[in-house]
């Protein structure tokens, strides 16, 4: 067992003798989890390698009644006899010492806690700072993100990026949803085409097909990704194409 001794105690009426203070606090540390102190004062004295007549005179102290005590149960006394055998006893109010120790590793459990909390939340943040999936000067960047945390906003911040920029630039419905539209963009590795695929949406944007009636024929992003449309060179959506790509060939009725 141990106990947590508060500075309290040496305000205390037994802190005018040190001595009768030092057994009342070990006799704190010695009991039991119901504040009782089964030991014969031998055993006390050979425990805390005090002499045995400090520990008789202190004992006698602390089990007479004090009217100067905070408490006023047992008339001030800090310990009581368990019986008449003569030795044994019952620290007075220890479930409250007790409280207080369970109250103060509360207290300090809680301010731990929030501190790696605040840690916590800080890299999460960090590591969601958005970065330029088509920077060259990217290429990896290692994080540190607790992998409790929501997979779908820290997962791998650089590599989802890309995903990130196309989601968010995609004018029309997106479709599914965005974490299972997000494994399609890693199943298919397309971090590594990013740059083109970027490029042929921009292209599509300024097309006739994607502006007219206020979007009306802008396709689905789940389709375009599902359907690989980006997948095309980006001459041919520029320029009066040979070949009309699909969402040209929708956009006109499939003809």
């Amino acid at each position: 067992m141990y106990a947590k001794i508060f500075e309290q105690i040496y305000d205390s009426s037994i802190a005018e003798d040190y001595q009768v203070r030092h057994v009342f606090m070990d006799l704190l540390v010695l009991a039991d989890q119901t504040g009782v102190v089964d030991m014969t004062v031998e055993a006390v004295a050979r425990r805390t390698n005090v002499p045995i007549e400090i520990i008789r005179k202190s004992l006698l102290t602390l089990s007479t009644p004090d009217p100067d005590s905070r408490s006023k149960e047992e008339d001030g006394r800090r310990i009581v006899p368990l019986d008449d055998r003569g030795w044994g006893w019952q620290i007075v109010n220890f479930a409250g010492y007790h409280k207080i120790k369970n109250e103060s590793a509360r207290r300090e459990y809680m301010k731990d806690y929030m501190r790696k909390r605040r840690a916590k939340k800080a890299t999460v943040k960090q590591a969601l700072t958005p970065i330029n999936p088509l920077d060259a000067n990217v290429k990896h960047v290692d994080v540190d993100v607790d992998t409790n945390v929501d997979k779908d906003k820290t997962n791998s911040a650089v590599e989802d990026t890309a995903f990130d920029v196309l989601w968010k630039a995609w004018p029309g419905k997106k479709g599914a949803g965005k974490a299972k539209l997000r494994m399609k963009w890693k199943v298919d590795k397309l971090d590594s085409k990013a740059e083109h695929v970027m490029a042929v949406l921009a292209a599509m944007k300024k097309t006739e097909q994607w502006r007219k009636e206020h979007g009306k024929f802008i396709p689905m992003l789940s389709t375009w990704l599902n359907q690989q449309r980006w997948d095309c060179d980006i001459a041919d959506i520029t320029a009066a194409p040979k070949r009309k790509t699909v969402d040209q060939i929708l956009a006109e009725g499939g003809r």
